[in-house]
């Protein structure tokens, strides 16, 4: 179940990246459709919604793994006086979920980074103290970041569900 609150969570932090990536290469007619006086207003309040689901998003990723990796060896450790046998098989599946973690963890360690960075520099471009190109570059490579991490993310967290399921088995949880 969390599984799919997480999926629904970084898909819906990508659309509203993609709508505010796009919507800023023509927010002066967005703006004037929506009412709105001043176009960056628009870019400012769906950027910041879409930055903040990103990071949390991300966040989430990074507790998930850690979380599932963490209750698979504190299962195993439990389970070695009961059943030493079944105690190494959890113990296997613990270190095959860990190996899980390198593609998510440093999707989404990247997309922290950059979704800050972004934020933040977005800002600083638009009072003048950086150049125009900047906060535009990170916002591409935060989205693009994003849309791959989708794919190792959703990819391991089926992997590590079914090693989570295994354990549970194993176990009789």
């Amino acid at each position: 179940m969390v599984e799919i609150g997480i999926r629904i969570l970084l898909v819906l932090a990508n659309l509203l990246l993609g709508a505010t990536w796009l919507m800023a290469w023509s927010m002066g007619h967005w703006s004037e459709a929506l009412g709105l006086p001043s176009p960056i207003q628009l870019h400012i309040a769906l950027g910041s919604v879409s930055v903040l689901l990103s990071l949390f998003g991300s966040t989430c990723i990074l507790f998930y793994f850690i979380g599932t990796g963490l209750w698979l060896r504190d299962r195993a450790k439990e389970h070695v006086r009961r059943d030493e046998a079944g105690a190494q098989k959890v113990w296997a599946l613990y270190q095959s979920a860990n190996r899980l973690k390198g593609g998510p963890f440093a999707f989404a360690t990247f997309g922290l980074f950059l979704g800050l960075f972004a934020y933040i520099l977005g800002g600083a471009t638009q009072v003048g103290a950086l150049p125009g190109w900047i906060h535009p570059t990170l916002a591409t490579l935060l989205l693009v970041n994003n849309l791959a991490a989708m794919t190792f993310t959703f990819r391991n967290m089926k992997r590590n569900l079914t090693f989570l399921d295994q354990a549970s088995r194993i176990l009789d949880i």
